[in-house]
């Protein structure tokens, strides 16, 4: 899913979102799709929180009815 966003290859989960490539703007678009693809609510406050790939899929894992 980030791939998608940022136009890149598929990041690791300790990938730092800053170092590929992720931008404010992105992070944004993620929420809006983290929240189309599996009901999960990310506000940009959160969004603007994430560190790394893991940090997203973890917030996803914990927030998700069926991830």
């Amino acid at each position: 899913m980030i791939s998608s966003v940022t136009g890149g290859d598929e990041p690791a989960r300790e990938d730092r979102l800053d170092n590929i490539g992720v931008t404010s703007l992105d992070l944004i678009e993620l929420a809006v799709r983290v929240e189309q693809k599996f009901g999960v609510r990310v506000d940009e406050a959160t969004a603007q929180g994430f560190n790394t790939v893991g940090d997203v899929v973890a917030y996803i894992d914990t927030h998700a009815e069926n991830p």
